[in-house]
């Protein structure tokens, strides 16, 4: 599928939407060997899917934050690396 059939420019925002699930592939990227260990993964590229959950499209801001949050079901490699720090509000610094 190519790349203007799911992502939709509208200003300084994307449209994200597409059926099914999306299947991201970092070819140049090897898995990390406590993933792989973890979840029997044979592949070396690290391998990616996320789902929307009511088939609405996710809006991207120029930030990377994406609304609406509760939409986008990550699996495979991100759901297992994206950590608590990336769930943080955008705007938050910790206190000195």
């Amino acid at each position: 599928m190519q790349a203007d059939n799911i992502a939709f420019a509208s200003d300084s925002n994307t449209e994200l939407i597409f059926n099914d699930y999306l299947q991201v592939k970092f070819q140049h990227k090897e898995t990390p060997v406590a993933y792989a260990q973890k979840y029997s993964v044979q592949s070396r590229s690290m391998i990616s899917q996320i789902h929307l959950l009511d088939s609405q499209s996710v809006l991207i801001k120029f930030n990377g934050s994406y609304y609406d949050p509760t939409n986008l079901l990550s699996l495979g490699y991100w759901a297992w690396s994206e950590k608590i720090s990336t769930m943080l509000p955008f705007d938050y610094w910790p206190p000195k």
